[in-house]
């Protein structure tokens, strides 16, 4: 059997009162409107969305028993609102082989916050190390900008029961040091060649101008550049806080060892996904951090070496 929700109405909702309530879909779900599983689970072999097809966001599952390969030009759509932020629970698992591909879409329908994060797909990332699974289960086209301020990325990341899992996560957007040693605002499109790039890692933060943390090392780099740079060096930092600061945060995420490596990695490559959409290309870089930190940084540098100098 075929089950297809189409666009005719706003949202299509899946209602499974008697939980644990299942619906099994013997053929393919087919989605051109938007599938919101209020309760229980939607079980199919297949599920295909159309451009303008998205999952809804709800106390539901969605569970695909088969393959989910996304070639080139497959799309994926989330449907993301506040209620389904902050939790482990996934929009959708799959139990057969995974493939991310095609185009990414994340539609909001609520104010992003930083910090907030959306577990997208459980998958199952067997012996894969994290450079291996962000080869192979990470979305490479998508729109990142949210504002002037935010933007989204996408992490992978193991879950304290062990289960994989990739999530969409609301990000910082860097900060700039101006010549007086302040910030000065988030990070656009540049006019100078060189970058100065601060972060900090696990238990720690940016911090301010005067309190001995990255903040004042980058306060005192953006002086020393604003005198005798020759007008050739931005200093930017980056908090990430929301995701490095607690074992179990304000945003019930819980960070270890191992999770330093997979998220860290995750942001640094959303960070140059970022800047390439958002124009800014720095030709000459140096990158400074410490801890989890490094993990960041490290991507970014391995995603940003055609043609530039980088320092880390």
């Amino acid at each position: 059997s075929t089950m297809a929700f189409g666009p005719s109405t706003a949202a299509w909702r899946l209602n499974l009162l008697n939980l644990p309530g299942v619906m099994e879909v013997g053929s393919m779900v087919s989605v051109s409107g938007t599938l919101t599983v209020a309760d229980g689970l939607l079980v199919t072999p297949r599920l295909e969305l159309t451009p303008s097809g998205l999952i809804g966001s709800s106390r539901g599952k969605i569970v695909v028993t088969g393959n989910m390969i996304l070639g080139a030009g497959s799309s994926l759509g989330f449907a993301l609102d506040a209620a389904s932020s902050r939790t482990d629970r996934p929009f959708m698992q799959v139990q057969g082989n995974f493939q991310a591909g095609g185009t990414l879409r994340l539609v909001p329908n609520y104010a992003p916050q930083a910090g907030d994060r959306f577990t997208l797909i459980e998958f199952n990332a067997g012996t894969k190390n994290a450079e291996e699974i962000y080869q192979q289960f990470r979305f490479k086209d998508y729109d990142p900008v949210i504002n002037d301020n935010l933007f989204w990325g996408l992490a992978y990341r193991t879950l304290p029961d062990g289960r994989d899992v990739i999530e969409a996560i609301v990000l910082k957007v860097p900060q700039k040091w101006n010549s007086a040693g302040v910030p000065a605002g988030p990070v656009g499109p540049n006019t100078l060649p060189g970058l100065v790039f601060l972060t900090h890692g696990t238990f720690s933060s940016v911090g301010g101008a005067n309190d001995g943390a990255f903040g004042e090392i980058a306060s005192n780099m953006a002086v020393f550049h604003g005198r005798y740079g020759n007008g050739q060096w931005d200093v930017a930092t980056y908090d990430w806080g929301e995701f490095s600061t607690s074992p179990l945060g304000a945003n019930n995420f819980v960070y270890n060892a191992a999770t330093s490596a997979q998220v860290g990695i995750g942001i640094g490559e959303s960070l140059v996904h970022w800047m390439n959409r958002r124009g800014i290309n720095y030709s000459k870089l140096h990158m400074l951090s410490h801890s989890s930190g490094s993990w960041l940084v490290n991507r970014m540098m391995q995603q940003l070496t055609s043609g530039r100098a980088i320092h880390t």
